[in-house]
């Protein structure tokens, strides 16, 4: 820009804007003292043609009787780095490795390190774009000397580096430094680097908790908030014990178990959990195999509860571990110090045999399905009756190992929650399976326990327990069919899939078991709840009441009656026109 003298222009000021509100002279150049300028301006375009950089041109200064040409910079005017970073030149800065002021494309290698090249901004510290400073231009010339680093057989020696015209001199270090030749060589190779020692300014930053960001200037960002503080003072939250976070629930363990193909809601504790928080909406975010899935959850006193959510994933590992968030405000996670993850995994991939599977960690709760013929956990094996009738009567197949050398081993040694159960001998596979009858246990009461096996001194229990439990019918669906017969009827009730033997009559007359459809089961540790399955079957021509046999105990439908009607008759067929 012009420069102003008596009124007139003498010549240039050179002024860097450093936004669209301020700016800093930074120098001023007289282009004719007896003459003034004209306030107009115009770059040299051959200059720019021929540099190809607008740093490296020239203006055109006109005047009352001549033309002078003025250059954008001259960087090599200033000696050393305090001159150069100190006239605060926008186009200027010091070349380190080369030790001069330059522009940074005139500086080799400026473009592998900020720190081959730094203008006089780089003397000053920015956090949050906020400027501090306290480290100046002064700071870099005079304490940013380069030291080597010579690195050999697990030991770093530091010596003074001395500037040179093109580059730096490194001094060896001393011999009596040096670490010793390994025996059988003659030498060894030392990596030599380069350090800058830079200065930084450190402060305490505090966290914003419903602003949820961390800042050094609470009263400029965090106004009205609550504030978790980083700094020494008479605040009571001081310190990371004071922010919200997440924390396990089962033996304070950050694995949680989930097989793969369950599905299961995951619960957390949480901590410190401000007011305007608790009335937000939560997520739980689970991150597995890059795939994000969210679902919602409710904070429940200190827990918070996920939705139900089936795990899964396709690789063939046995084993992966998914991220796991709790979100709450739509995009503000809550810490999870302790780094509470899912491991999704599958019983098969990780044992092929029944001695692997049931040697796995108890944690997985794995075992031998026998329909399958695979590793699995309990949910996912359709195997035999977990649950029979209180008058007994069910067959029920034990599968392990080391289950006796000869049938006589185990005749007398087993026991299903607490009652004797009968093996059959054509049935029983040596060391490896026993297919036994249980009795009832004489009283109807709910009633549940381990099987054992006991051959001589030895006894082995399962893990899984099975329930004498009372099926109980409940409804039909539908009372009526035709006589002719055929209808499929739905049987409504509790435990219906108690037993080894399940047969259905109307009256005396068998009705063909179809299919089950088991509903959600649930149980309480004291006392299990009936879990509702549904058995069709094809009824046949008769009225009378429903009958079921659960291996040794009948159950009766009471008060409802299915009732025939007379078969459907056509009495005429019109044809659509």
């Amino acid at each position: 820009m012009p420069l102003m003298g008596d009124g007139l222009p003498k010549g240039l000021s050179n002024v860097v804007v450093e936004s669209s509100t301020s700016g800093s002279e930074y120098g001023d150049l007289t282009v004719d003292e007896n003459s003034p300028v004209n306030p107009d301006l115009h770059f040299d375009s051959q200059s720019m043609h021929l540099s190809n950089d607008r740093k490296k041109g020239s203006f055109k200064v006109t005047a009352l009787f001549d033309v002078s040409k003025v250059k954008v910079q001259e960087c090599t005017v200033y000696r050393n780095c305090l001159e150069c970073l100190g006239v605060k030149d926008p186009y200027c800065g010091w070349c380190s490795l080369e030790n001069k002021c330059s522009l940074r494309s005139d500086c080799q290698d400026a473009a592998k390190d900020p720190l081959y090249w730094i203008s006089y901004k780089s003397g000053e510290v920015y956090d949050n774009n906020i400027r501090h400073p306290e480290s100046t231009a002064e700071d870099y010339c005079q304490n940013g000397h380069f030291l080597c680093a010579f690195t050999a057989l697990d030991k770093t020696l530091i010596t003074n580096a001395t500037r040179k015209g093109s580059g730096v001199n490194c001094t060896t270090p001393r011999t009596d430094t040096l670490p010793s030749i390994p025996p059988g060589q003659h030498h060894f190779t030392a990596k030599l680097s380069l350090l800058y020692p830079v200065r930084f300014l450190i402060f305490p930053c505090d966290w914003c908790v419903d602003g949820h960001r961390c800042t050094h200037d609470t009263a400029e960002n965090c106004r009205n908030d609550i504030l978790v503080t980083g700094r020494a003072g008479p605040s009571y939250r001081s310190g990371p014990a004071f922010c919200p976070t997440i924390n396990a629930t089962v033996g304070n363990s950050p694995e949680i178990l989930v097989a793969s193909g369950i599905k299961k809601a995951i619960k957390v504790k949480v901590h410190i959990i401000g007011q305007f928080i608790v009335q937000t909406r939560f997520v739980c975010q689970f991150n597995i195999e890059g795939r994000v899935t969210s679902v919602n959850a409710q904070l429940l006193g200190d827990t918070i509860y996920c939705d139900p959510m089936e795990f899964s994933y396709t690789s063939r590992a046995p084993n992966i571990t998914a991220t796991f968030a709790v979100i709450w405000g739509g995009s503000k996670p809550l810490d999870n110090p302790d780094n509470i993850h899912i491991v999704i995994y599958r019983c098969r991939d990780m044992a092929d045999n029944c001695g692997i599977c049931l040697a796995l960690a108890e944690k997985y709760d794995c075992g031998w399905c026998q329909s399958s013929d695979r590793c699995e956990v309990k949910d996912q094996c359709e195997e035999g009756p977990e649950l029979g009738p209180w008058e007994g009567g069910t067959n029920i197949t034990i599968q392990g190992i080391n289950l006796g050398k000869s049938f006589q081993d185990i005749y007398s040694g087993i026991g299903i929650a607490g009652i004797n159960c009968q093996p059959y001998e054509h049935l029983y596979i040596k060391t490896k399976q026993i297919v036994c009858q249980v009795d009832g246990p004489g009283t109807k009461e709910y009633r549940q326990g381990p099987v054992t096996v006991k051959v001589e001194d030895y006894r082995g229990e399962s893990k899984m327990h099975y329930r004498f439990v009372n099926p109980n019918i409940t409804g039909i669906s539908p009372r009526y069919g035709p006589k002719s017969g055929g209808t499929m009827l739905q049987i409504t009730g509790n435990f219906m899939n108690a037993g080894s033997n399940i047969q259905a009559f109307l009256d005396d007359l068998p009705c063909r078991i179809l299919s089950w459809k088991k509903a959600k089961r649930l149980f309480s540790e004291d006392r299990p709840k009936p879990s509702a399955v549904h058995n069709e079957c094809v009824g046949h021509h008769i009225e009378k009441k429903l009958r079921m046999k659960f291996d040794k105990g009948d159950r009766y439908l009471e008060n409802i009656l299915f009732e025939y009607v007379e078969d459907p008759v056509v009495i005429r067929l019109n044809r659509a026109s």
